[in-house]
């Protein structure tokens, strides 16, 4: 099944980047039917995600993109989402992390025969970086509703 990171731009309101990394997934989604439709993926290596967990995250979005574009992918899929309304900035990237190759309830990889030893740390060093991430909050939407709400003394 899978996680599926949802990483949204620290440059947003969380109410706004939360729909921003709702535009992501949907793009996730049918990157991944297209995909597995043209033979391009295997479902039976469980290539895609299936509805299991979302985790929203907020992060650097440049600074993620260049790290995936730059990441050898072979085990994780993922699709940006970017703004038509403001330029087409980019502002939440959907990445699908597979439980093919992660034991959740140990937090461990899995040893995989058809995994390149080289290909490890690199996995290691995506997963930690996931792992150091903040998750997405509406901390400042509570705010505001506090500030706005008069509370009879």
């Amino acid at each position: 099944m899978g996680r599926l990171y949802v990483l949204c731009s620290n440059k947003l309101d969380p109410i706004y980047a939360a729909v921003q990394g709702g535009h992501a997934i949907a793009e996730f989604l049918i990157e991944q039917e297209e995909a597995i439709a043209n033979g391009d993926r295997s479902v039976y290596r469980e290539d895609k995600w299936y509805n299991d967990t979302v985790v929203y995250l907020t992060v650097d979005i440049d600074e993620w993109e260049a790290y995936l574009d730059n990441f050898d992918h072979l085990w994780f899929y993922y699709s940006k989402w970017r703004e038509p309304d403001v330029g087409d900035e980019l502002t939440a990237i959907a990445l699908n992390v597979s439980d093919d190759f992660i034991d959740w309830k140990s937090k461990k990889l899995r040893e995989l025969d058809n995994l390149e030893g080289s290909m490890i740390p690199a996995h290691k060093r995506l997963l930690k970086k996931l792992k150091s991430e903040k998750l997405l909050s509406s901390s400042s939407l509570d705010k505001e509703l506090q500030e706005s709400i008069e509370i009879p003394s």
